[in-house]
């Protein structure tokens, strides 16, 4: 899915139509990868550097098709710099970051650390030395840097479980007011349809019990978790809150906000508005989820709705480019056809931002139209911001304005952070 989803042709056709900047994260999962059959080394470093090399080989393959070494439209970039170099080009500047929860094998077991101080400085000179600008101190699991912000539903069971298999304990919560982490995110229905899929849970488990309405995750930043920012900040890594419990991104944003340090984002709609604000604030840069651009049936919020709720915060003044986060991985659902798409259709062929002009894509004899296939894979994604703006009526100059500065936006934060 993923291989499909994210072909280079497909990525080839959303840099023709103006994209300048694509942030590739590097994801691992020890858990999950545990429960599959072996195809490489679990450990979660390894999987990073298997996927970088990977990335490197890509590069290489287009470079090869274009004509030789350092002719191909898909070029890494470890810097600032590079990325304004590649972009003066017209070429499509990629960035690398790490989402994973147990990096440097940081986990808690118990509540006990599983590395050290010295793991941290090694690894983060690892990341750096293989092009990497930033990354998550938390993901889906709790570790030693800190808590997680929790999943609901039936994904949220089956995360929590991963947890329990992580950690050693399931998540734990309290009753909190303002941001919150989640509503109930494990209900026995959720549970009953996991053990169904035939997850397993050791022997003896108890079953966790949550307060009603909003709860936080307990647990914060470590101490860890604090000399782990502190390190990022020295070398101008970019921060990515997504995924941090509130207790967690609200000390993580403390500290940026005492050093005036600007590096921080939330690239994907997974954190608290009010944690977005702050991160606002310090100079941040915010992006939203690739929704559809109106109602598509399936329950999540809007690109438009997001976007519009970022600009009206305290902060939102502040946002002169805007990102998107597609977190095409193979299991983040992209944009279905909007419901309006029948009445209201993307008309083919259509002018991009950039002034490119785009027909249907089509691979070998399967043509795709947005109007029915929705965001199917990554080059759908030219025909999904056209379709955006001219969703937007009357900000619709503003919102091409700000997608259209959204590199800009993302390589100025990324500077002020290495000043």
């Amino acid at each position: 899915m993923l291989h499909e989803a994210s072909y280079f042709r497909s990525l080839e056709r959303a840099w023709q139509s103006g994209q300048r900047v694509l942030n590739v994260l590097l994801v691992a999962n020890r858990v999950i990868c545990g429960l599959t059959a072996q195809h490489t080394s679990c450990d979660e470093m390894d999987q990073i550097r298997a996927q970088a090399a990977y990335l490197r080989g890509m590069q290489d393959y287009i470079d090869a098709r274009s004509g030789g070494p350092g002719r191909g439209w898909f070029r890494l970039a470890t810097t600032p710099a590079e990325v304004r170099a590649i972009a003066a080009q017209g070429k499509l500047a990629v960035t690398i970051g790490v989402e994973n929860s147990e990096i440097f094998g940081c986990r808690e077991i118990g509540d006990v650390p599983q590395c050290t101080t010295a793991d941290i400085d090694a690894g983060l000179a690892e990341l750096q030395g293989i092009g990497v600008s930033g990354l998550y101190p938390v993901h889906k699991f709790d570790n030693a840097f800190g808590g997680t912000r929790f999943d609901s539903g039936v994904n949220g069971a089956a995360v929590n479980a991963g947890n329990l298999l992580s950690t050693g304990h399931w998540w734990q919560a309290t009753s909190c007011t303002g941001p919150s982490d989640n509503e109930q995110p494990l209900v026995s229905d959720d549970l009953a349809k996991l053990l169904e899929l035939g997850v397993e849970l050791p022997a003896g488990t108890i079953l966790p019990v949550y307060p009603s309405g909003k709860i936080c995750n307990v647990r914060g930043l470590t101490t860890l978790g604090r000399y782990l920012i502190q390190k990022m900040m020295d070398r101008g890594m970019i921060i990515h809150v997504d995924h941090m419990s509130v207790r967690t991104a609200t000390a993580v944003l403390d500290m940026a906000e005492r050093a005036g340090y600007a590096g921080v984002a939330s690239v994907h709609t997974w954190s608290d508005r009010a944690l977005v604000n702050r991160l606002l604030g310090v100079g941040g840069f915010v992006a939203s989820y690739a929704f559809a651009a109106t109602d598509d049936g399936t329950g999540t919020p809007t690109f438009l709705d997001e976007w519009r709720a970022n600009r009206a915060l305290a902060n939102g003044g502040r946002i002169t480019g805007y990102g998107v986060g597609s977190d095409v991985n193979g299991l983040g659902p992209q944009a279905e056809p909007r419901r309006s798409a029948g009445s209201s259709p993307l008309a083919y062929p259509f002018t991009a931002l950039n002034g490119t002009t785009v027909a249907k894509q089509v691979w070998g004899t399967r043509t795709f139209d947005l109007n029915t296939d929705g965001v199917a894979q990554y080059g759908l994604y030219a025909d999904w911001i056209t379709d955006l703006v001219d969703q937007a009526g009357a900000d619709r100059a503003l919102l091409a304005r700000q997608l259209m500065s959204g590199a800009e936006a993302y390589v100025a934060m990324w500077e002020r952070a290495r000043a």
